[in-house]
């Protein structure tokens, strides 16, 4: 039997899944792509930092 926490968290997980798979997806295409036009890794770890950062800040941005 699963608490109403539960049940909440595991909504919360199903709602959020879909976002965070096409955002670990963007991440890779964009590593893959960097790589294969050869950059070396120092950029390409700069350019996915700089995507989560963004990211962040539009998340931040909208609550």
């Amino acid at each position: 039997m699963q608490t109403m926490a539960e049940k909440d968290m595991y909504a919360f997980w199903m709602k959020t899944a879909p976002k965070r798979v096409m955002m670990l997806g963007a991440i890779l295409f964009l590593i893959g792509l960097l790589r294969n036009l050869g950059y070396d890794w120092n950029i390409v770890l700069m350019a996915v930092g700089a995507l989560l950062f963004l990211k962040g800040l539009v998340l931040k941005l909208k609550k």
